[in-house]
């Protein structure tokens, strides 16, 4: 972003015309980070101020694009399909060419006649899996570890079910997607998520993270030491209204859930909290949302 753009968007905050802004910020390097800015004005020492919250969510938005990608990618992507005989010991019965090149198998090798379990990177699991078809009759994009012709470990997403034949036997189909990549783009975005998970907790100031639905997803270190009270008590958002506001809780708790249905950032004002040794501090509340589901708030910091 331009520095004629973020002089503007710094006076729109300065002027509470807006609070919360996305930024493509370069590093001292070169290098280019998004971020998350909340910015809002403060007077210190008779001085207007904008105090702002920088995230850096660089990870996050780059797993989620990645993930966005993989998907569109998977749905383009040929499906194996096969069928196969029961058990530990249950060979392929029928096979497309796609299952062939999801299985690393080289040109002119069949999959027909080959061991299922070989395929499995424990072999102990398609005996179970087996059983567990049987007994619910199919499964559905259940994610296993694979292990290839070529020995590559791979993620498949298997969905299968039960099939009586004309002859009475009862064989396995189904289709298998090589879901790898996905995979492995959703472990980078737990991973990021855990990291801003981390980068919350070392916040220098208190932070509460919450859902719409009052359910706390994380509170800082610092909420806790301040307050005296342990992430165990603070659960939701009721528990924490009914330890630091007692028989305002009901009043605060309404508050808080019309801010959420506002959507929008706020400066809630200031609030006496009593601490967990009964001390009463004075805070000042600023919380604005994080996701939405719709047009609605969906997470709250």
């Amino acid at each position: 972003m331009g520095e004629e753009r973020i002089k503007e968007e710094i006076e729109r905050a300065r002027k509470r015309k807006r609070n919360f802004f996305r930024f493509r910020h370069a590093d001292a390097e070169n290098g280019i980070h998004d971020v998350q800015v909340f910015s809002v004005p403060i007077l210190r020492d008779g001085r207007q101020m904008l105090h702002s919250t920088v995230l850096d969510v660089t990870a996050l938005v780059r797993s989620r694009s990645e993930l966005q990608h993989q998907q569109a990618l998977l749905k383009r992507l040929p499906i194996g399909v096969y069928q196969a005989t029961l058990g530990g010991e249950g060979i392929f019965l029928q096979a497309n060419p796609a299952l062939r090149k999801i299985l690393d198998l080289p040109d002119g090798h069949k999959v027909v006649g080959r061991r299922v379990a070989d395929f499995y990177a424990d072999p102990e699991e398609r005996a179970k899996l087996s059983d567990r078809i049987l007994e619910a009759g199919q499964v559905i994009r259940d994610v296993r570890r694979a292990r290839t012709e070529s020995g590559r470990l791979i993620w498949i997403a298997i969905t299968s079910r039960a099939t009586r034949l004309r002859d009475g036997d009862v064989v396995l189909e189904g289709a298998i997607e090589d879901v790898t990549e996905l995979r492995e783009a959703e472990f980078e975005l737990d991973r990021a998520a855990a990291r801003a998970i981390n980068a919350l907790d070392a916040a220098p100031i208190p932070m509460m993270l919450y859902t719409a639905d009052g359910r706390v997803e994380a509170v800082n270190r610092v909420w806790c030491d301040i307050t005296g009270y342990s992430p165990e008590q603070l659960k939701t958002l009721d528990d924490w209204t009914q330890l630091a506001y007692g028989s305002d809780a009901g009043a605060i708790l309404n508050e808080i859930r019309n801010m959420i249905r506002a959507g929008q950032r706020v400066s809630e004002g200031d609030f006496r909290v009593r601490c967990a040794d009964g001390e009463i501090r004075i805070w000042a509340f600023y919380s604005g949302p994080l996701e939405f589901d719709g047009e609605t708030a969906r997470l709250v910091l």
